[in-house]
């Protein structure tokens, strides 16, 4: 049986489309929002209808003169756009000009949007399902299970939620259109690609859903490719590949898009490269590789990009790190690292920032609230939560509301998807109706879009 890891950054991101980042980034609610506006480039149209595979990072760049300029917009307007999380292409954005700075307002679209669950499945395939968005059942995609490469690892998705990407144990990336109306699967043209590295296990896009970047266990680097906007096909960069530690096995980008952080688990530490603006090419920063406690095998951010938090299987805890946000240097929090039980396998963080899971081994997910100011983890109260047999990846719907557990099952063909409605007060779980779901399978990696 595999220990699988995960990339967590798929899940959310700059996309209007999912809003999971517009809620976070970047924003302090202890600082009223701007009313001044940014200013706007001479091209900026009074009305823009938001289109699949936008950012909020693509329109600032298109229309505010500089593409870091998305907070700001987003903050300004937070009257206008109460709820991130339920911003989507056919809404119409107001783009106004006064004195040479532009707001934003907006009509929200009435377009039914879907939530969808894919597994990778020991069988080598792709399994997928619908998600209800009122009590978080699953129900299968018909088509599905849909063909994996061979020994498939990992699975995630850009952050538009319209591609989807599996690193396989045979050295290359399979790569997938996701129908928005039914959730299939359908290959991309010259899927899969070659990583150009051995053993890749985890696949992470950033924001702007311009680049992927993979980590590859048995070659101790980190594969960059430029994705196809229209067909999502992968193109290597320029000076491919990049040093990371010894064995990496989970990579993320932080969502302003500006740094990658590896979790390196022979060496213990993680690797932080900042990212080239314009080419994706990524350069070591001064002090990494970070340590990090004993066999590292997950990293995940928050949604702010102000903590990074770091799964140390073999030292059963949580190394947690307060993120320079100029540097990208990760330096721990007070209390680091936090004692876990069981034998864990990967780490989300909420969409919100507020609450972290873990997957472990007993059969069981741990919750914990995320301190906002310091970035300390406290178990929350009912955890731990029980999941199906062995546990492998835990992940949360863009919205916050549903939690996902894989488990790999006790034997062939027994494993199950524990869903949970998520507490908003308190973090706590609570298993929904029908759950767990059998799969027919053995799933070990998951990861929830949103098209």
């Amino acid at each position: 049986m595999r220990n699988i890891r995960i990339s967590h950054v798929a899940a959310a991101g700059l996309l209007l489309c999912s809003g999971v980042a517009l809620a976070q980034a970047g924003v302090n609610s202890a600082h009223p929002p701007s009313r001044r506006g940014v200013p706007n480039a001479p091209v900026a149209p009074q009305r823009y209808t938001i289109q699949h595979g936008d950012t909020l990072w693509g329109i600032a760049d298109e229309y505010l003169k500089k593409p870091g300029r998305w907070p700001a917009l987003w903050r300004m307007n937070r009257a206008l756009i109460p709820d991130p999380h339920w911003i989507f292409p056919g809404q119409v954005l107001v783009l106004t000009s006064k004195n040479g700075r532009s707001t934003l307002g907006g009509v929200q679209s009435t377009a039914q949007k879907y939530q969808y669950l894919y597994a990778i499945a020991g069988d080598e395939s792709v399994l997928a399902y619908r998600i209800d968005a009122t009590t978080g059942a699953l129900t299968e995609v018909p088509g599905s299970p849909f063909k994996a490469g061979n020994d498939p690892i990992s699975i995630t998705t850009n952050p538009a939620g319209t591609f989807a990407y599996v690193a396989n144990g045979d050295d290359n990336i399979s790569a997938y259109r996701i129908d928005a109306s039914t959730g299939a699967l359908t290959p991309v043209p010259g899927s899969p690609f070659a990583a150009g590295s051995r053993r890749p296990q985890s696949v992470a896009v950033n924001p702007a859903g311009t680049i992927a970047y993979v980590a590859s266990e048995f070659s101790n680097n980190v594969s960059a490719y430029r994705i196809n906007a229209t067909t999502g096909a992968l193109t290597p960069i320029s000076h491919n590949p990049f040093a990371a530690g010894s064995l990496p096995d989970s990579v993320a980008v932080n969502y302003a898009g500006t740094f990658v952080y590896v979790s390196n688990n022979r060496s213990n530490n993680v690797s932080v490269c900042r990212i080239n603006a314009t080419t994706g090419a990524l350069t070591p920063i001064p002090g990494s590789p970070f340590a990090a406690g004993y066999i590292p095998v997950s990293v995940t951010l928050n949604p702010a990009g102000t903590f990074a938090f770091v799964l140390n299987k073999g030292g059963y805890s949580v190394s947690a790190y307060r993120i320079n946000a100029t540097t990208g240097a990760l330096t721990p929090v007070s209390g680091s690292p936090f004692k876990l039980g069981g034998s864990p396998q990967s780490i989300t963080v909420s969409p919100a920032g507020t609450f972290a899971y873990v997957a472990t081994y007993g059969s069981v997910v741990s919750a914990y609230g995320i301190d906002p100011s310091t970035g300390a983890l406290t178990p929350i109260p009912g955890s731990p939560f029980v999941a199906g047999p062995y546990p492998q990846t835990v992940t949360v719907n863009p919205a916050g509301t549903f939690a996902y557990v894989a488990s790999y099952g006790d034997g062939p063909n027994k494993g199950t998807i524990s869903a949970y409605r998520i507490n908003a007060s308190t973090g706590a779980l609570s298993q929904v109706t029908g759950s767990p779901f059998a799969t027919g399978s053995n799933p070990i990696s998951i990861v929830v879009a949103q098209p």
